[in-house]
C-alpha cells in the first residue's frame, strides 16, 4: 500500500517560496462531497468564524486554495 496514498506531488510553481529539490506532497481533497457539501470547506468556514480578525485572510486563501485545487 502506498505510504502517501491521501497525498499528491505538488508540481504548481507558486504555491513554493523558494527551490527545493525533494518532492512536496499535500493532501489530495479529491473532490470531496458528503450529502453534497465539501466536508474540509465547511470547517475552514467554522475555524474562520471562531478565529480572531487577523486570521481572516488565512482562513481565506485556505478556502480559495480548496476550492481551487480539489474542492
Amino acid at each position: 500500500m502506498e505510504c502517501r496514498a491521501n497525498y499528491r506531488i505538488v508540481n504548481i510553481p507558486r504555491v513554493f517560496t523558494r527551490q527545493n529539490s525533494n518532492n512536496i506532497y499535500a493532501f489530495a481533497f479529491n473532490n470531496v462531497q458528503v450529502n453534497g457539501e465539501n466536508p474540509y470547506l465547511n470547517a475552514v468556514r467554522a475555524m474562520k468564524k471562531k478565529a480572531g480578525k487577523e486570521y481572516e485572510q488565512k482562513y481565506s486563501n485556505t478556502e480559495k486554495f480548496i476550492r481551487l485545487h480539489g474542492a
